[in-house]
C-alpha cells in the first residue's frame, strides 16, 4: 500500500469512527454502555479496510426486509382465510345460537392456528437473526455473534442501523 492509499485509508477511518460515535451517543445510556468504544474503532477499521462489508449488509438487510414482508403477508392471509370462513359459516347456517357457537369455535380454532403461526415466524425469525451475526462475525465486525439474549441482539439491531447510516454518508464523500 503506497503512502497516498494510507492517507486515504486513514481518512476513512477517522470519518467512521467520528460518525459511529456520534451515532452511539444518540442511544440510551444502557446501551451506549453494552457497546464499547473499542468495538466501534474496530468495526470502523474492518469497514475502512473492506468496503464490501456495506454492500453485505445491504444485502442481509434486503433479505431480512423481504422475509419479514413475506411472513407479514402470510399472516394476514390466515387472518383474511379465517375471516371468510366465519363469513361462508354466517351465511349458510339460520339459527342464531347455532351461528353464535360456530363462530365462537371458529375464533377459537383460528386464535389457535394464528398463535401456532405467529410462533413459527418468530422461530423463522430467529434464525435468520442468527445467521445475520454469525455471517457479520465472519467478517471480523465485532459484537456480532449467535445469542439469545435480547439487549445483545438489540445492540446488534443498532450496529446494523450504524452500518447502513454509515454506507449512505460515505457515498458523498471524497476522500483523496
Amino acid at each position: 500500500m503506497n503512502d497516498q492509499s494510507n492517507v486515504i485509508l486513514q481518512k476513512k477511518l477517522y470519518f467512521m469512527v467520528e460518525k459511529l460515535k456520534d451515532f452511539h451517543s444518540r442511544l440510551d445510556e444502557d446501551i451506549q454502555n453494552r457497546i464499547p468504544l473499542e468495538n466501534l474503532i474496530t468495526m470502523a477499521n474492518v469497514l475502512a479496510n473492506d468496503e464490501h462489508i456495506f454492500d453485505v449488509v445491504g444485502k442481509l438487510n434486503e433479505y431480512q426486509n423481504a422475509a419479514e414482508e413475506m411472513y407479514k403477508k402470510q399472516r394476514d392471509d390466515q387472518i383474511r382465510n379465517d375471516q371468510k370462513e366465519i363469513e361462508s359459516y354466517m351465511a349458510t347456517l339460520n339459527d342464531n345460537e347455532e351461528i353464535l357457537h360456530t363462530i365462537h369455535l371458529l375464533k377459537k380454532q383460528h386464535a389457535q392456528k394464528l398463535k401456532e403461526l405467529d410462533k413459527a415466524i418468530i422461530q423463522n425469525l430467529d434464525l435468520l437473526v442468527k445467521e445475520q451475526a454469525n455471517t457479520l462475525s465472519i467478517l471480523g465486525l465485532p459484537q456480532f455473534f449467535e445469542t439469545n439474549d435480547n439487549k445483545q441482539i438489540i445492540c446488534q439491531m443498532h450496529l446494523l442501523s450504524f452500518i447502513l447510516k454509515l454506507q449512505k454518508l460515505m457515498e458523498g464523500q471524497n476522500f483523496s
